[in-house]
């Protein structure tokens, strides 16, 4: 991250390792006894965002977790850089359940139609 931390309110890397807490989660996180493919709950909309502070270079994570209907859970997360001072808070990141097979017949060709020219 270094310098080029300085130029995002929130630099990308750091908010895709805090998103990583949540495959820790029971509720969200997948039950590695169901065999690989066991459905997995992925980022899917996200509300009531707001940055406190920018140029965060470590992050630390409070989550909570709560099923919020069928396939569906709504995350509230709270982020605060190395001396816990907050950076950022999530309200609500909905997430929507996706099995490998599902992922795996997004990333086909039907998908790739929108990286041609």
């Amino acid at each position: 991250l270094g310098a080029s931390a300085d130029s995002y309110g929130l630099h990308p890397a750091l908010l895709d390792s805090a998103l990583h807490v949540l495959s820790f989660d029971p509720v969200a996180g997948a039950d590695l006894g169901e065999g690989a493919d066991a459905p997995l709950l992925l980022p899917f909309e996200w509300s009531e965002v707001s940055l406190a502070a920018t140029g965060a270079r470590e992050l630390r994570v409070r989550a909570l977790v709560e099923r919020s209907g069928e396939g569906e859970a709504l995350a509230h997360l709270q982020l605060a850089d190395g001396q816990g001072r907050v950076v950022a808070h999530v309200g609500g990141l909905r997430l929507k359940e996706a099995s490998e097979a599902q992922i795996r017949e997004a990333a086909r060709s039907e998908a790739q139609h929108l990286y041609r020219l």
